[in-house]
């Protein structure tokens, strides 16, 4: 789990894991270095995204100039027009929806909101000439986004969106090396499962269950027999518990606790 940073401050707390990286590019845009926390829970084989507690932080002395930037871009997406209709969406999906609309202007790209086939709008983020974020939209719905994190002119994350609007699936190329091997998938804009398929040969070796948008259980699956072999149970979103059953029977083996920093104790 990554260190706390005292220099560093939180300015926002996001809705959502797509939320906050949206507002880390619009502040780097601004020239300031910020960064979300609070977006993976670390476990024994790696990081797990969490559902909750995703925030903005960036250093002390850029704090003020980023909550100016931050009360600029919300002024553009909460004040309401008196002659638009009610929304049919929900607050969360609203809130996501707007959000995107105003990175992109905050970025000069330009948003199509006509009703027709699928339009796509790119985004060069850093400046570089390559194009970092590609938004799909259908009329005023966002369909699909890929984005280039690392900025070496590959797609390493795609976000798909549902009807509704809400998150449906954020694929992930964790390591960057081409392959999207993690997978996350919503319902009604919270996450639901986990996958991750860590040695690349197509199948599943690591799953995470939600519930309520929080972590329950993750499992980790022999990579030969396909049997969970080990399942570590959360509460309020931090592993508590693990069952071994290495050999796959069926029958725990072994069980331990997990102290205050995640390490085991009781074993």
């Amino acid at each position: 789990m990554p260190r706390y940073n005292p220099s560093m401050q939180r300015v926002y707390q996001a809705a959502n894991n797509v939320e906050a990286h949206m507002l880390v590019h619009m502040l780097e845009q601004s020239g300031l270095h910020a960064h979300v926390e609070g977006e993976h829970l670390q476990s024994g084989a790696g990081e797990l995204p969490v559902g909750n507690m995703v925030a903005v932080v960036v250093a002390d002395e850029d704090v003020p100039k980023a909550r100016q930037v931050i009360r600029d871009w919300e002024a553009t997406i909460t004040t309401p027009d008196p002659s638009a209709p009610a929304p049919a969406k929900s607050s969360t999906t609203s809130h996501t929806v707007a959000f995107f609309v105003g990175a992109l202007l905050a970025g000069g790209a330009v948003w199509a909101l006509s009703n027709g086939p699928e339009q796509s709008n790119e985004l060069d983020r850093n400046g570089d000439g390559k194009v970092d974020d590609r938004y799909f939209v259908s009329g005023d719905r966002i369909e699909r986004v890929e984005t280039d994190r690392d900025f070496d002119g590959r797609v390493d994350a795609v976000l798909e969106y549902a009807r509704s609007g809400d998150l449906r699936e954020y694929r992930s190329d964790e390591d960057f090396d081409g392959r999207f091997e993690s997978t996350v998938r919503y319902r009604q804009g919270q996450p639901q499962s986990f996958e991750q398929d860590l040695d690349g040969d197509g199948r599943i070796d690591l799953r995470t269950l939600y519930e309520h948008g929080v972590a329950r259980t993750t499992e980790y699956l022999d990579r030969d027999s396909r049997r969970v072999v080990k399942t570590v149970s959360f509460r309020g979103g931090k592993a508590v518990h693990a069952d071994l059953d290495l050999d796959g029977d069926g029958r725990v083996e072994r069980s331990y606790d997990f102290d205050a920093i995640d390490e085991p104790i009781g074993q």
